[in-house]
Order: C-alpha cells, then structure tokens, then sequence
C-alpha cells in the first residue's frame, strides 16, 4: 500500500472512531434536549458525509 493511502485509511478509521464517540456520549446522557439532539444530528451527518467523501475519493484515486 501507498504511504498515502495508509494516511486516508487511517483518517476514515478515525472519523469513524468520532462519530461512534459521539453517539455513544449521546446515549450516555440520554439526554433529548434540543442542544443535545441538534449536536448529534449536525456532527453526527457531517462526520457521515465526510467519512462518504474520504471513502469515494480513496476508491478513486486508487
């Protein structure tokens, strides 16, 4: 494998790793406010969406 290629693995692994954090603090609180349940909606999707790109951009270029 490319040294690069190792680099972006490693990003999806940790953006992953992030979003699963998330949801698990989440879970933890179990606490529905509306602070709380937009945090996990907006960081939840944007770390999704990010994890969507690295994925397709890593299948690209390889």
């Amino acid at each position: 494998m490319l040294p690069n290629k190792k680099k972006e693995i490693r990003s999806i692994v940790g953006m992953l790793v992030l979003l699963i954090f998330l949801i698990l603090v989440n879970v933890y609180h179990q606490n529905l406010s509306v602070y709380w349940t937009s945090f996990l909606i907006i960081g939840g999707s944007l770390l999704f969406i990010g994890v969507i790109y690295k994925i397709i951009k890593v299948i690209k270029e390889y």
